[in-house]
Protein backbone atom coordinates (compact mmCIF):
# COMPACT_ATOMS: atom_id res chain seq x y z
CA UNK A 1 0.00 0.00 0.00
CA UNK A 2 1.49 3.63 -0.98
CA UNK A 3 2.26 6.31 1.68
CA UNK A 4 2.66 9.54 1.79
CA UNK A 5 4.99 11.55 4.56
CA UNK A 6 4.39 15.33 5.24
CA UNK A 7 6.41 17.32 7.81
CA UNK A 8 4.51 19.93 9.83
CA UNK A 9 5.02 21.77 13.04
CA UNK A 10 4.84 19.31 16.41
CA UNK A 11 1.72 20.10 18.12
CA UNK A 12 -0.65 20.50 14.75
CA UNK A 13 -0.45 17.41 13.71
CA UNK A 14 -3.97 16.99 13.80
CA UNK A 15 -4.36 20.03 11.70
CA UNK A 16 -2.09 18.56 9.34
CA UNK A 17 -3.41 14.83 8.90
CA UNK A 18 -7.22 16.38 8.65
CA UNK A 19 -6.23 18.69 6.04
CA UNK A 20 -3.79 16.68 3.71
CA UNK A 21 -6.76 13.64 4.32
CA UNK A 22 -9.76 16.48 2.57
CA UNK A 23 -7.06 17.45 -0.23
CA UNK A 24 -6.13 13.95 -0.98
CA UNK A 25 -10.11 12.85 -0.68
CA UNK A 26 -11.03 15.65 -2.95
CA UNK A 27 -8.54 14.65 -5.72
CA UNK A 28 -9.93 11.57 -5.85
CA UNK A 29 -7.88 9.58 -3.83
CA UNK A 30 -8.76 7.17 -1.17
CA UNK A 31 -7.00 7.56 2.07
CA UNK A 32 -7.01 4.61 4.35
CA UNK A 33 -5.75 5.83 7.79
CA UNK A 34 -3.67 8.76 8.35
CA UNK A 35 -0.97 8.41 11.48
CA UNK A 36 -0.10 11.36 13.41
CA UNK A 37 3.30 10.98 14.95
CA UNK A 38 3.83 7.61 13.93
CA UNK A 39 6.19 5.33 16.02
CA UNK A 40 6.84 9.03 18.01
CA UNK A 41 8.17 10.91 15.02
CA UNK A 42 6.99 14.53 16.29
CA UNK A 43 5.69 16.94 13.38
CA UNK A 44 5.29 14.03 11.20
CA UNK A 45 2.12 12.29 9.57
CA UNK A 46 2.09 9.31 7.48
CA UNK A 47 -1.38 8.91 5.18
CA UNK A 48 -2.15 5.27 3.68
CA UNK A 49 -3.28 5.92 0.04
CA UNK A 50 -5.55 3.66 -1.80
CA UNK A 51 -5.17 4.39 -4.91
CA UNK A 52 -4.83 2.72 -8.87
CA UNK A 53 -1.56 2.80 -10.45
CA UNK A 54 -0.28 0.54 -13.69
CA UNK A 55 0.54 -3.09 -12.98
CA UNK A 56 4.14 -2.35 -12.68
CA UNK A 57 3.69 0.93 -9.83
CA UNK A 58 7.82 0.61 -9.14
CA UNK A 59 8.26 1.17 -12.89
CA UNK A 60 8.76 4.88 -13.91
CA UNK A 61 5.30 5.17 -15.05
CA UNK A 62 3.64 4.27 -12.07
CA UNK A 63 5.82 5.94 -9.94
CA UNK A 64 5.16 9.68 -11.83
CA UNK A 65 1.27 8.81 -11.80
CA UNK A 66 1.29 7.83 -7.95
CA UNK A 67 3.45 11.35 -7.52
CA UNK A 68 1.95 13.70 -10.00
CA UNK A 69 -1.48 12.90 -8.65
CA UNK A 70 -0.32 13.28 -4.91
CA UNK A 71 1.02 16.35 -5.74
CA UNK A 72 -2.15 17.98 -7.87
CA UNK A 73 -4.02 16.94 -4.56
CA UNK A 74 -0.92 18.69 -1.93
CA UNK A 75 0.67 21.73 -3.82
CA UNK A 76 -1.83 23.70 -1.98
CA UNK A 77 -1.81 22.24 1.87
CA UNK A 78 -1.14 25.38 3.96
CA UNK A 79 -0.53 22.91 7.12
CA UNK A 80 2.27 21.21 6.13
CA UNK A 81 6.33 21.82 4.63
CA UNK A 82 7.25 18.71 3.04
CA UNK A 83 5.57 16.03 1.12
CA UNK A 84 7.17 12.37 0.80
CA UNK A 85 5.97 9.48 -1.53
CA UNK A 86 7.43 6.62 0.25
CA UNK A 87 9.48 3.78 -2.16
CA UNK A 88 10.86 1.32 0.27
CA UNK A 89 12.79 1.10 3.78
CA UNK A 90 16.46 -0.65 4.38
CA UNK A 91 17.83 -1.13 7.89
CA UNK A 92 21.29 -0.05 9.10
CA UNK A 93 22.69 -2.41 11.19
CA UNK A 94 26.19 -1.28 11.81
CA UNK A 95 27.43 -1.85 8.49
CA UNK A 96 29.70 1.19 6.14
CA UNK A 97 27.98 4.21 4.93
CA UNK A 98 29.00 3.37 1.93
CA UNK A 99 27.30 -0.19 1.97
CA UNK A 100 24.39 1.06 3.82
CA UNK A 101 23.62 3.27 0.33
CA UNK A 102 24.57 0.50 -1.82
CA UNK A 103 21.20 -1.09 -0.16
CA UNK A 104 19.50 1.95 -0.89
CA UNK A 105 19.91 2.41 -4.47
CA UNK A 106 18.61 -1.07 -4.71
CA UNK A 107 15.11 -0.10 -3.96
CA UNK A 108 13.19 0.51 -7.25
CA UNK A 109 13.83 4.12 -7.68
CA UNK A 110 11.81 3.94 -11.27
CA UNK A 111 12.33 7.37 -11.66
CA UNK A 112 15.49 7.82 -12.00
CA UNK A 113 15.65 5.47 -15.03
CA UNK A 114 14.19 8.80 -17.27
CA UNK A 115 15.25 11.77 -15.49
CA UNK A 116 17.63 14.07 -16.37
CA UNK A 117 18.69 15.28 -13.10
CA UNK A 118 18.22 14.23 -9.65
CA UNK A 119 19.64 15.06 -5.62
CA UNK A 120 19.78 13.26 -2.53
CA UNK A 121 18.30 15.10 0.69
CA UNK A 122 18.85 13.36 4.15
CA UNK A 123 17.32 13.91 7.40
CA UNK A 124 18.38 12.18 10.62
CA UNK A 125 16.83 11.21 14.30
CA UNK A 126 19.88 9.60 16.50
CA UNK A 127 22.98 8.76 16.98
CA UNK A 128 24.85 7.54 14.03
CA UNK A 129 28.82 7.25 12.54
CA UNK A 130 27.71 9.67 9.72
CA UNK A 131 25.93 13.27 8.99
CA UNK A 132 23.26 13.63 6.93
CA UNK A 133 25.56 15.55 4.58
CA UNK A 134 27.96 12.58 4.11
CA UNK A 135 24.74 10.55 3.58
CA UNK A 136 23.68 12.61 0.49
CA UNK A 137 26.78 12.41 -0.93
CA UNK A 138 26.76 8.66 -0.35
CA UNK A 139 23.34 7.86 -1.47
CA UNK A 140 23.98 10.33 -4.72
CA UNK A 141 27.10 8.39 -5.72
CA UNK A 142 25.01 4.99 -5.39
CA UNK A 143 22.30 6.62 -7.69
CA UNK A 144 24.49 7.89 -9.50
CA UNK A 145 26.48 4.99 -10.21
CA UNK A 146 23.47 2.66 -11.15
CA UNK A 147 21.37 4.74 -13.14
CA UNK A 148 23.71 7.31 -14.62
CA UNK A 149 21.73 10.17 -14.00
CA UNK A 150 23.43 13.57 -12.99
CA UNK A 151 23.28 15.17 -9.65
CA UNK A 152 22.55 18.63 -9.74
CA UNK A 153 21.92 20.33 -6.50
CA UNK A 154 19.66 23.45 -7.89
CA UNK A 155 17.85 22.59 -10.92
CA UNK A 156 17.14 18.95 -10.50
CA UNK A 157 14.18 16.64 -11.54
CA UNK A 158 13.66 14.59 -8.86
CA UNK A 159 14.59 14.87 -4.85
CA UNK A 160 15.55 11.29 -3.34
CA UNK A 161 15.20 11.78 0.23
CA UNK A 162 16.42 9.71 3.04
CA UNK A 163 14.95 10.17 6.94
CA UNK A 164 17.24 7.68 9.04
CA UNK A 165 15.31 7.29 12.05
CA UNK A 166 17.62 5.25 14.34
CA UNK A 167 18.14 2.15 12.65
CA UNK A 168 15.28 2.69 9.88
CA UNK A 169 16.09 4.17 6.86
CA UNK A 170 12.74 5.77 5.08
CA UNK A 171 13.21 6.23 1.26
CA UNK A 172 10.67 8.17 -1.01
CA UNK A 173 10.83 11.48 -3.30
CA UNK A 174 10.30 14.57 -1.95
CA UNK A 175 7.83 16.37 -4.09
CA UNK A 176 8.34 19.56 -2.49
CA UNK A 177 11.41 22.24 -3.28
CA UNK A 178 13.97 22.99 -0.70
CA UNK A 179 12.23 25.73 1.43
CA UNK A 180 8.58 23.85 1.29
CA UNK A 181 5.12 24.46 1.39
CA UNK A 182 5.29 27.40 4.20
CA UNK A 183 7.42 29.75 1.88
CA UNK A 184 3.87 31.12 0.02
CA UNK A 185 4.66 34.88 0.03
CA UNK A 186 6.74 36.91 -1.26
CA UNK A 187 8.04 38.82 2.15
CA UNK A 188 9.15 42.76 1.77
CA UNK A 189 9.17 42.70 5.43
CA UNK A 190 10.31 39.61 7.39
CA UNK A 191 12.13 40.29 11.02
CA UNK A 192 13.56 37.25 11.89
CA UNK A 193 10.67 36.01 14.97
CA UNK A 194 7.77 36.22 11.95
CA UNK A 195 4.89 33.49 12.72
CA UNK A 196 5.39 30.52 10.23
CA UNK A 197 2.52 30.19 7.86
CA UNK A 198 1.57 26.77 9.12
CA UNK A 199 1.15 27.89 12.93
CA UNK A 200 -1.41 30.79 11.71
CA UNK A 201 -3.37 28.10 9.45
CA UNK A 202 -3.52 26.19 12.64
CA UNK A 203 -4.45 29.09 14.81
CA UNK A 204 -7.38 30.13 12.33
CA UNK A 205 -8.09 26.45 12.06
CA UNK A 206 -8.63 25.72 15.89
CA UNK A 207 -10.57 28.95 16.50
CA UNK A 208 -13.08 27.58 14.10
CA UNK A 209 -12.52 30.37 11.71
CA UNK A 210 -12.55 28.71 7.99
CA UNK A 211 -16.01 26.95 9.26
CA UNK A 212 -17.34 30.01 10.37
CA UNK A 213 -16.04 33.17 8.86
CA UNK A 214 -16.18 36.48 10.78
CA UNK A 215 -14.76 39.87 11.22
CA UNK A 216 -10.98 39.38 12.32
CA UNK A 217 -8.83 41.43 13.63
CA UNK A 218 -4.94 40.76 14.98
CA UNK A 219 -3.64 43.63 17.14
CA UNK A 220 0.10 42.45 17.44
CA UNK A 221 0.16 41.66 13.39
CA UNK A 222 4.01 41.75 12.75
CA UNK A 223 4.40 41.28 9.36
CA UNK A 224 1.01 40.29 8.96
CA UNK A 225 1.09 36.14 8.72
CA UNK A 226 -2.45 35.74 9.94
CA UNK A 227 -3.74 38.22 8.14
CA UNK A 228 -2.52 36.64 4.72
CA UNK A 229 -3.45 33.25 5.85
CA UNK A 230 -7.57 34.58 7.15
CA UNK A 231 -7.39 36.40 3.65
CA UNK A 232 -6.69 33.27 1.73
CA UNK A 233 -9.12 31.07 3.27
CA UNK A 234 -11.92 33.25 2.65
CA UNK A 235 -11.15 33.60 -0.78
CA UNK A 236 -9.41 30.28 -1.35
CA UNK A 237 -11.71 27.41 -3.25
CA UNK A 238 -15.08 27.06 -2.31
CA UNK A 239 -15.58 30.44 -0.38
CA UNK A 240 -18.24 32.65 -1.70
CA UNK A 241 -17.52 36.01 -3.18
CA UNK A 242 -19.76 37.95 -1.00
CA UNK A 243 -18.38 36.05 1.78
CA UNK A 244 -15.49 37.16 1.61
CA UNK A 245 -16.40 40.80 0.49
CA UNK A 246 -18.47 41.57 3.66
CA UNK A 247 -15.73 40.25 5.91
CA UNK A 248 -13.35 42.55 7.63
CA UNK A 249 -10.11 41.64 7.99
CA UNK A 250 -7.73 43.95 9.89
CA UNK A 251 -4.78 44.44 11.85
CA UNK A 252 -2.58 46.56 14.03
CA UNK A 253 0.32 46.94 15.98
CA UNK A 254 2.47 49.35 18.46
CA UNK A 255 5.61 49.31 16.17
CA UNK A 256 5.34 51.68 13.51
CA UNK A 257 8.07 49.61 11.62
CA UNK A 258 5.65 46.28 11.82
CA UNK A 259 2.46 48.51 10.16
CA UNK A 260 4.19 49.98 7.19
CA UNK A 261 6.24 46.42 6.44
CA UNK A 262 2.89 44.56 6.94
CA UNK A 263 1.58 46.89 4.83
CA UNK A 264 3.94 45.84 1.93
CA UNK A 265 3.52 42.23 1.88
CA UNK A 266 -0.31 43.03 1.53
CA UNK A 267 0.82 44.75 -1.21
CA UNK A 268 3.06 42.09 -2.38
CA UNK A 269 0.40 39.82 -1.95
CA UNK A 270 -2.40 41.47 -3.95
CA UNK A 271 -4.51 42.48 -0.70
CA UNK A 272 -4.08 46.43 -0.77
CA UNK A 273 -6.73 48.31 0.00
CA UNK A 274 -8.98 44.77 1.63
CA UNK A 275 -7.10 44.40 4.60
CA UNK A 276 -6.54 47.50 7.08
CA UNK A 277 -3.26 48.02 9.03
CA UNK A 278 -3.04 51.12 11.47
CA UNK A 279 -0.64 51.92 14.57
CA UNK A 280 -2.52 50.81 17.60
CA UNK A 281 -1.70 50.12 21.27
CA UNK A 282 -3.46 46.21 22.27
CA UNK A 283 -4.16 47.63 25.39
CA UNK A 284 -6.34 50.41 24.12
CA UNK A 285 -8.11 48.73 21.59
CA UNK A 286 -11.80 50.34 22.84
CA UNK A 287 -10.13 53.30 22.42
CA UNK A 288 -10.44 52.66 18.46
CA UNK A 289 -12.77 49.50 17.64
CA UNK A 290 -16.53 49.56 18.29
CA UNK A 291 -17.39 47.46 21.28
CA UNK A 292 -18.94 43.71 20.45
CA UNK A 293 -18.00 44.31 16.94
CA UNK A 294 -15.65 41.52 16.66
CA UNK A 295 -16.16 37.55 15.83
CA UNK A 296 -12.48 37.14 16.19
CA UNK A 297 -9.33 37.66 17.64
CA UNK A 298 -6.17 35.78 16.74
CA UNK A 299 -3.18 36.80 17.36
CA UNK A 300 0.47 36.36 18.74
CA UNK A 301 1.91 38.44 20.92
CA UNK A 302 5.12 39.26 22.32
CA UNK A 303 6.51 36.24 24.57
CA UNK A 304 8.36 38.87 26.76
CA UNK A 305 11.75 38.25 25.35
CA UNK A 306 12.42 41.34 24.40
CA UNK A 307 9.80 42.61 26.64
CA UNK A 308 12.03 43.82 29.51
CA UNK A 309 10.79 43.05 33.32
CA UNK A 310 7.94 40.49 34.09
CA UNK A 311 5.51 42.51 35.73
CA UNK A 312 5.68 44.01 32.06
CA UNK A 313 4.47 41.26 30.53
CA UNK A 314 1.94 40.65 33.16
CA UNK A 315 0.16 43.80 32.50
CA UNK A 316 0.46 43.27 28.59
CA UNK A 317 -1.66 40.18 29.20
CA UNK A 318 -4.12 41.41 31.48
CA UNK A 319 -5.06 44.54 30.28
CA UNK A 320 -5.10 43.37 26.68
CA UNK A 321 -7.28 40.61 27.94
CA UNK A 322 -9.34 43.41 29.15
CA UNK A 323 -10.02 45.20 26.22
CA UNK A 324 -10.42 42.01 23.86
CA UNK A 325 -13.56 41.24 26.23
CA UNK A 326 -14.84 44.84 25.06
CA UNK A 327 -14.44 44.69 21.61
CA UNK A 328 -15.73 40.57 20.92
CA UNK A 329 -19.26 40.21 20.86
CA UNK A 330 -20.68 37.52 23.43
CA UNK A 331 -19.22 33.99 21.81
CA UNK A 332 -16.33 35.96 19.93
CA UNK A 333 -13.15 33.84 20.19
CA UNK A 334 -10.06 35.38 20.87
CA UNK A 335 -6.87 32.74 20.09
CA UNK A 336 -3.47 33.77 20.94
CA UNK A 337 0.18 32.22 21.31
CA UNK A 338 1.27 32.86 25.06
CA UNK A 339 5.30 32.57 25.87
CA UNK A 340 7.00 29.84 28.37
CA UNK A 341 4.92 32.00 31.16
CA UNK A 342 1.77 30.23 30.82
CA UNK A 343 1.32 29.65 34.40
CA UNK A 344 1.48 33.74 34.85
CA UNK A 345 -1.25 33.95 32.22
CA UNK A 346 -3.48 31.09 33.58
CA UNK A 347 -3.67 33.30 37.05
CA UNK A 348 -4.57 36.52 35.24
CA UNK A 349 -6.97 34.51 32.75
CA UNK A 350 -8.89 32.89 36.01
CA UNK A 351 -8.90 36.99 37.56
CA UNK A 352 -10.24 38.50 34.41
CA UNK A 353 -13.88 38.69 33.76
CA UNK A 354 -15.41 37.86 29.98
CA UNK A 355 -13.51 34.70 28.97
CA UNK A 356 -14.10 30.97 29.17
CA UNK A 357 -11.10 28.86 28.23
CA UNK A 358 -12.25 26.44 25.40
CA UNK A 359 -9.02 25.10 24.22
CA UNK A 360 -4.99 24.81 25.21
CA UNK A 361 -2.35 22.96 23.14
CA UNK A 362 1.68 23.42 22.85
CA UNK A 363 3.26 24.02 19.70
CA UNK A 364 6.66 23.87 18.72
CA UNK A 365 8.01 27.07 16.70
CA UNK A 366 11.51 26.90 15.81
CA UNK A 367 12.64 25.46 19.05
CA UNK A 368 10.33 27.68 20.77
CA UNK A 369 6.77 26.46 22.51
CA UNK A 370 4.43 28.74 23.35
CA UNK A 371 0.97 27.43 24.14
CA UNK A 372 -2.05 28.18 22.04
CA UNK A 373 -4.58 29.22 24.20
CA UNK A 374 -8.21 29.46 22.60
CA UNK A 375 -10.86 31.91 24.89
CA UNK A 376 -14.63 31.95 24.09
CA UNK A 377 -16.15 35.68 24.87
CA UNK A 378 -18.92 34.76 27.87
Amino acid sequence: MPNVRVTTNQGIEDIAAAEVTRLLTEAGITVSQAHEQPEGLQGVVVVDLVIDLPADSSGPDGETALCNRVWEALSRARSIYHVVVHIGEVEWKGQTLDELATEIAALPFGRMKHSGSFRASCSRIGEHPFHSPDVEVAVGTALQNRYGTAVDLEHYDVNVRVDIIGSRCLCGYQLTGKKGLDRRYRWQYHPRVTLRTTVAYAMLQIAGFEDKPGDLHDPFCGSGTILLEAAALVAGPGAADDTARALRIAGSDLSARAVEGCVSNLEAAGLSGQITVNQMDARSLSDHLPAAGLDYIITNPPYGIRMGREAELGTLYRRFLEEAAVVLWPGGVLALLVGKRRGRFNKILQSTQGFRLEHVRIIEIGGVYPGLFVLRRT
